[in-house]
Parts: structure tokens; sequence; C-alpha cells
């Protein structure tokens, strides 16, 4: 990784070196012809300087980012369903747009879920959680590593809403809005188990939810300042549908909670891209041409192309396909050792969210017999990945029931994306077209399914292709 790192450094440093001395006698006489003096460009021998030092701080810190290899979060969020049933949904997110998108995206209610703590053969221990008091009075929850609330599900910093006991049916809920009194963490560890416990997702901080709609606002006035107004979308293309109500309550839910700060930042991208993202996406000195600049364009259009390849390189969608990988092969290791108690599995994914499952089946599949009879069905929805059968013929082997490639061909920002080489421009995209080549591959083109809207459109597409079990 070192070597890569200090590589980068060292190419794009000297590119941007080599390209400003390149520019700079056209920039000068271009800016001669508009009547500057030459004094104006007393200070172009050290541009030379000041871009190659800027190549190379910038390519070094992009690679170094890419060659990552630690993930930030991953985590499984018990949503519904918690040892009331003999299957497991496993849903796999592909990018957020704000706080809601991770639990929203598949039924849940106001970033809600449900934790059900099972019944200890041995004397009862502690659930190995803290509590603190929030700004308006509510209990955080903070679950100690290695704990049996942090195995079972409890993300630190939630809210808790609410808890009873299972052992004793039809008993209420305790639920602390209605309290005088809040509990402490000793008398929630005494509750008699299975104990079901309901709590909210913590909101994004204020400097996070600042930096995305920063994010998005540039992205937003770069794009629509340098592109041509007849490619702009329409209106309708910025709203949001109405989300449908959760109809699939089968099986136990759970959603995968990876690189959440990655994939908010690809879905400030997709929600900028929507709402003004045209054919002209990079910038390009195509702008200045028109005008009495034009002489400079040219010239400074190596620069410009050597920095956007670098913006790529840190790329949120380049960072959530290799970050995806790592997920996808943690999931399958961990699938291989059991820990889901040897159950039949349901992939759900929607966009980028396919890199993860499809690393995960590549990883049982390499695993041989060991890696079969797992994954009972694999629904992949608007997937970037290729239709090839070297592909999906794995997939296809690992995967005991349904395997779906939900597709649009109308897929406008999928299509953007593939067409400006984000993907592999060589190949077909299951989430644009259909899967030929491997057999007994279910594939259900979804008219109107919009990219940036994939959160909301999760329930109607299971809907159509009937998941229950």
């Amino acid at each position: 990784r070192f070597f890569k790192v200090v590589l980068a450094s060292v190419i794009g440093g000297a590119a941007l070196f080599a390209s400003g001395g390149t520019a700079t006698p056209a920039l000068v006489a271009a800016m001669h012809g508009l009547g500057l003096g030459a004094e104006a460009f007393s200070a172009f021998g050290g541009l030379q300087c000041m871009l190659g030092v800027t190549g190379a701080s910038l390519c070094a810190q992009k690679m170094a980012n890419r060659t990552k290899t630690e993930l930030e979060n991953f985590d499984l969020i018990p949503l519904r369903g918690a040892h009331k049933s003999y299957a497991m949904h496993i849903f796999v997110p592909g990018f957020t747009r704000d706080d809601h998108d991770l639990l929203g995206a598949w039924g849940a209610t106001n970033n809600q879920y449900v934790s059900v703590v099972p019944e200890s053969r041995s004397v009862v221990p502690d659930l190995g959680i803290e509590f603190t008091s929030g700004a308006d009075g509510s209990i955080i929850v903070q679950a100690k590593d290695d704990s049996i609330a942090k195995r079972h599900g409890v993300v630190s910093g939630s809210t808790l809403l609410s808890y009873r006991s299972v052992k004793k049916p039809g008993e209420p809920s305790v639920v602390l809005s209605e309290l005088v009194d809040m509990p402490t963490s000793d008398e929630l560890s005494r509750v008699p188990r299975p104990i079901e416990i309901r709590l909210q997702l913590p909101d994004r901080d204020d400097e996070l939810k600042k930096e995305m709609s920063e994010l998005a606002n540039e992205i937003k006035s770069q794009v629509g300042n340098h592109s041509k107004e007849e490619h702009l979308p329409t209106a309708e293309a910025a709203i949001r549908p109405e989300q449908r109500c959760w109809g699939n309550r089968t099986g136990e839910q759970l959603v995968l909670n990876w690189e959440p700060s990655t994939l908010n930042e690809l879905g400030a991208c997709m929600t900028s891209w929507n709402e003004t993202c045209t054919v002209n996406f990079y910038l390009t000195p195509a702008a200045l041409a028109k005008t009495a600049l034009g002489g400079i364009a040219d010239a400074i259009a190596w620069p410009a192309t050597l920095l956007s390849s670098a913006g790529f390189i840190d790329d949120p969608w380049a960072l959530v396909k290799l970050r995806g990988k790592i997920a996808g092969e943690e999931l399958a290791q961990s699938l291989l050792d059991g820990q889901h108690g040897h159950r039949p599995v349901t992939f759900v994914a929607y966009s980028a969210g396919a890199y993860v499952v499809q690393s995960c089946l590549q990883k049982l599949y390499e695993a041989g017999d060991r890696g079969k009879n797992i994954v009972d069905r694999a629904i992949f929805i608007s997937a970037p990945i290729s239709t090839s059968k070297d592909v999906w013929q794995p997939m296809r082997e690992v995967v005991s029931g349904r395997l779906v490639n939900v597709h649009c061909h109308t897929d406008w920002i999928l299509l953007l994306m593939w067409r400006f080489n984000m993907l592999d421009p060589m190949t077909r995209l299951a989430g644009l077209s259909i899967v030929k080549r491997v057999p007994s591959v279910e594939n259900y083109n979804i008219k109107n399914l919009r990219h940036a809207h994939l959160p909301d459109e999760i329930s109607r597409v299971l809907e159509e292709i009937d998941l229950q079990e």
C-alpha cells in the first residue's frame, strides 16, 4: 500500500508539473491577446511548481483512501422478526440520502429497530450496556464491545424507546415516554429473558450533515453552471415517490450497516445528479470556448483532465465498490462459520449494495461444498455489475433458490455512470438489461425505476417479484 501511495504521488506530481509547463506559453499568448501585459504572468514560473506539489499531495491522498482495507463499520441491525422465524433476510443498502434511508428503505418507521436478547441457560449475565441522558431527557444506550447487547444488534448511541419480556405473553411493553422515573441499566438487565428492546438509531451529527449539504450544493453548482439547459432533467425527476407500506413481514429481517459515511456521500451525489446532472457531467473547457477566453480553453484542458482523473480515484462510487468487496468477504466468512445458526438466508441489495452480495456469493463459491445450501435467495435491484456468465454462474451455483435480477433500461443515472467509465464500459450492466447466459436467473423489468429514489421503491419492487415465503 505504501508503494502505491508513493507511486501515485510521484506520477501525479510529475504529470501536473509537466502539464503546467506545457500550458504556460499558451496561457501567456492567449492572455496577451486580451490586452494584458506580461507583468500579469510574472508568477507563472511558480505556477508549474504549484501544480506539481498539488498533484503529488492530491494523488497521494486519493490513493491512500482507495487502498484502505479496513471497514469503517460492519454491523447487522435487527429490524423485525427476531427469533420469530426460521428464515433470515439480510438487506444491503447501496447508498443513503439521509438519516432515515438505512432502515426506512426496508419499511422501518422513524429509524426504529427491535433487538431481542435471548434467554441464557447459565446465570443471567449483565447486558453490557450503559445509559446516558440525551439533551431532551431521553435515554441513550452505549453497548460495550463483546457484550450480549452488542452481539444482538444494539447500536451504540441509539435511543431506548421501550422494552418488554417476551417470556410473559401478553405483557405490555414498558414505554419510556410514559414513565416519570427512568429505569437504570441494571433494572433492564434484570428483566426476564428473552427481552425485546425497541430502539431508535441516532441521527448523523450536525457537522456531517453540513458536510453532506455542502457537497450536494457544490455538485449542483458545478454541474448546473457547465451544462446545457436542454440536457437538464425535468422537475418531475427530482420528486421523491411516495413510499409504499412495507408488505414483506416474513423471516427475521436484518439490515447490514456498512461504510455509512461513504454511502452518505454517494447518496448526496445521487440526489444532486438526479436534480441537476446532465450529459456534460464532467467540467470541460467547453463553456470557455464560447467566450473571449476561448484561446485559454485548449491550454488548460490537459491539467483539468488530469485533475479529474485524480478525483476519480477517490470517487465515492469507486470507494464503495472496493469496500463492498471487503464487506462481502466478511459476511461470507460469518455465514461459513455458522454465526447465523445454519438457517436459509435471503439477500436483497440495491445499487452499490450488489457489490457486497456478489463478493459474498463469490467467496461462498470458492469455499466449495461448504458454501452451498446457505443462501436460499438473492435479489439484485439496479445492480451495477456485469451480466457476464463469469459473474452470475458462480452465484447461481451457491444460491439454492431464486436468483433475481431487477433492471430498468431507462435508469439514466446508472447509464450515465457507465458511459463516463465509472463502471466498465465494455460490459452490459445487470441493472440496465437482462441476464441471458445463465439459466434460471429471473429477470424483472420494473418500469419507471429511478436510481436516486431506489430507497423509496424497494417495497414496490419486492411486491412485484413476490418475495413472501
